[in-house]
Formats: structure tokens, C-alpha cells, sequence
């Protein structure tokens, strides 16, 4: 009997389709090359978008400054506010003229609520109902530990905070931006008279309060365009500053006990910048990174960290040692503030790689690297004439009559 016709025949077996262990790892290999070289170049265009983003924020600075000196026809000061008889300061109500130009801006960055808090008395309640604190316009003293329950001096500007500084704002509102203070650093003191030498310091678009009138009031410093002599392309207004606790050069001021200045006037460190400054912080096994030896006696981390006060450790720079260079002052950030001492080397640094951003007096933003032509370190600071400190000492005078080369 034969089978019968309609039994299905066995099909073949298929083989099994698949990765072996080497073309898996072949694979894997081949992904994790893509990923090495994908990854840097994302990085990379994240950066150019952080970069992007402050240098609009100091188009934005610059284009307020202008429209400031279109309203007062002069730009505001670098230290400012209300000054209380004899400079005094008394408690959380005391008053002193050491606001910086960033809160004179409010209107110009359209923080127009942050103008009407400071411009007119501020009361603050506790929770009970009753009061806590009677503001004065324009009078609380912006210590740089704390806002003093000044509400206004909490208040983070977004355009001044650069994106590529990733340090978090504490206590007080931040900066990542400060004004030029000019190629010396003795730009600051409270000895209750004018002192001719230190106002002649102030040869950038900032100046300190020069001592005090003799009714006991500090007069705040103005500079406007007709003021920059050099030309507005030649001069800048604002640079970068960094901000955090890395002791790293760009976010850190050194205490260098050589920058004392004394009782007869005789300035160290103003003398040679490279002997007193520059020679002690580089001094250190990992570089860019102060450390507490060979002359520096402590690091301080105030840099940015309040930008409200006016002082140039805290918001401002010299066109000294050239960016991302160490900055250095005798004592804490108050060093600059009492006694005798005459300011600090405060210097512009970034987290770019390779320099800082600028905005030059005609609104303009320019990168400039680290290595800018920065003259000679070791000749002192000038008071008159050209700056010793090159295309970088140049850029940060307003009036010192140097040319500067479109190449910088």
C-alpha cells in the first residue's frame, strides 16, 4: 500500500541567525569609538552655546551702560549709594555709599520691580505682623556675607550670571561680570582725606571714594565717554570674573601679606607686580590653583559674590597680570576697605578655555586670550602716561594716550 499522496513532506531545517561574541564586541567597540568622538563635540557646542549666552549678557551690560548715559550723560559708579555722616555704619539700618553700578542699572536690564524695591523705603514684617526692618532708598550697606534682610540684595540678575560658571549663588545675588578698574591697583582708600596718588589710580572706567569731604560724606566717582580719551574701541567696561570655592585663580584672590601698604604711603607689590603677586601664587604644584604656602597666607572666595557691593575684589578687575592670571590682596576682602591699604591685583578670569570676554566702551564684546601682550609684570603700577602692562594694560586705561593694535 502506497503512502498517501497529500502527506507533507519534512521541511529542512533553517539555520538560526545571530551575532557571534566577536562581532558583538566588534560591535560594541565600534559604538563606544562613535560615543568618544561624539561626546567631546557635544560638549563642545554646549560650550559655544554657554559662551554665546554671556557674551549676549554683556552685549546686554553694554547696551545698558549707553542708555544710562543717555538719560545722566555720564555712566554710574562703580561705588555709590547713600553715605551716611563720617562713613558711619550703624547696625542694619546704617547707610554707606558702597553700592556697586549694577543695581543703578535695574532699569536699563528692565528689572524695573527691583528698581521700585530700592528706590523707595522698604519694610519688612516678621510673622507676627510687626515690623522687622525700615529700608531708607538706596541705604543699606550690601555687606558681602550676607544681605542684612535687604530683600533686593537676594535677587539673582539672570544677565549676570554666566552660564559657563556653574558655581551656585549663595547668600547674596552673584556676578560673573566686573567693571574695569584700570592698570592700578591702588585704587581705593578710606583715610579720610583725598590723597591725590590714589585718586590718580583710577585710571580704568571705575573709581573708588577717595577718601571722604571734609563734611564727612564720600562722593562717588562718575566717568562718562568724554572721560575715555583713548577711544571707546580702546577701552573696556566690563570684564569676566569667576566665582567658587576651587581656590582656583579665576574665582580666588590670594592674601599676600607683601601687598601692605603702610602708614608713609610706601606701596609693596604695586612696585613689582611679578615679585610680590604673580612669582608667590604660581608658586604651587598644581597650577592655576592657589595654595596656602610660599607666601600666601590664606585664600579668600568672595570673588563675584555680591553684586551689589562695589569693591573690586567682589565686582570689579585690573588689566594687570593678564586673564586668568592670580589675583592677590593684603588681608580678607576688607582689606581694601580699611586702614591704609590701597585696593588689591584683582584679575578678569573665566571658565572659557583660553581667556575672557569683554565689553569695550562702544558696546562691542571682544574675547581676549591669556596670552594678550601684558608688557612686563615686574615695572610698577602707572599713575600717568601710558600703561606698562601692554595691549592688556591699555585696553584698561581710559586716558593713558597708548595706541592699541585691532589685533588684540
Amino acid at each position: 500500500m502506497h503512502p498517501s499522496s497529500d502527506r507533507a513532506a519534512p521541511q529542512p531545517q533553517r539555520r538560526r541567525s545571530g551575532f557571534t561574541l566577536i562581532e558583538l564586541l566588534v560591535v560594541i567597540a565600534i559604538i563606544a569609538i562613535l560615543v568618544s568622538l561624539l561626546l567631546p563635540a557635544v560638549q563642545q557646542a554646549r560650550e559655544a552655546a554657554r559662551r554665546a549666552q554671556c557674551q549676549n549678557n554683556l552685549k546686554q551690560l553694554g547696551l545698558a551702560m549707553h542708555n544710562y548715559h543717555s538719560t545722566w550723560k555720564t555712566f554710574p559708579a562703580a561705588t555709590g549709594g547713600i553715605a551716611a555722616p563720617g562713613g558711619g555704619f550703624s547696625g542694619p539700618r546704617g547707610t554707606v555709599g558702597d553700592w556697586s553700578m549694577f543695581p543703578m542699572l535695574a532699569p536699563q536690564l528692565d528689572e524695573t520691580a527691583y528698581w521700585g524695591q530700592i528706590s523707595q523705603p522698604l519694610t519688612t514684617y516678621n510673622t507676627d505682623g510687626s515690623v522687622n526692618n525700615e529700608f531708607v532708598p538706596f541705604g543699606m550697606w550690601p555687606n558681602v556675607n550676607t544681605s542684612n534682610g535687604y530683600p533686593p540684595f537676594a535677587y539673582q540678575f539672570k544677565t549676570l550670571i554666566c552660564p559657563s560658571d556653574g558655581t551656585e549663588a549663595e547668600g547674596s545675588a552673584n556676578t560673573n561680570y566686573g567693571v574695569n578698574w584700570g592698570d592700578n591697583g591702588q585704587v581705593i582708600t578710606y583715610d579720610r582725606n583725598y590723597v591725590s596718588k590714589n585718586k590718580r589710580s583710577c585710571r580704568g572706567m571705575a573709581a573708588g571714594q577717595i577718601g571722604f569731604a571734609s563734611d564727612g560724606l564720600a562722593r562717588a566717582t562718575h566717568f562718562g565717554i568724554t572721560s575715555i580719551k583713548d577711544g571707546t574701541t580702546n577701552t573696556i567696561l566690563f570684564g569676566e570674573i569667576g566665582r567658587g570655592d576651587d581656590n582656583s585663580f579665576q574665582a580666588a584672590v590670594a592674601q599676600v601679606d607683601s601687598l601692605a601698604v603702610f602708614d608713609s604711603g610706601t606701596a609693596k607689590g604695586y612696585e613689582n607686580p611679578k615679585r610680590d603677586c604673580l612669582d608667590i601664587a604660581t608658586a604651587t604644584t598644581t597650577p592655576g590653583i592657589y595654595q596656602t604656602a610660599s607666601g600666601v597666607s590664606a585664600v579668600h572666595n568672595e570673588r563675584g559674590r555680591n553684586y551689589a557691593m562695589g569693591y573690586p575684589s567682589l565686582t570689579g578687575f585690573m588689566t594687570i597680570l593678564p586673564p586668568n592670571g592670580p589675583s592677590c590682596a593684603t588681608g580678607n576682602w576688607g582689606g581694601a576697605r580699611y586702614g591704609y591699604s590701597g585696593g588689591g591685583i584683582y584679575t578678569a578670569g573665566s571658565y572659557h578655555s583660553g581667556g575672557v570676554q569683554v565689553t569695550l566702551a562702544d558696546g562691542s564684546v571682544k574675547f581676549i586670550s591669556e596670552t594678550v601682550d601684558a608688557g612686563d609684570p615686574s615695572l610698577p603700577n602707572a599713575t600717568s602716561g601710558p600703561s606698562n602692562y601692554g595691549t592688556w594694560g591699555a585696553l584698561g586705561t581710559r586716558s593713558g594716550g597708548e595706541v592699541v593694535n585691532d589685533a588684540f
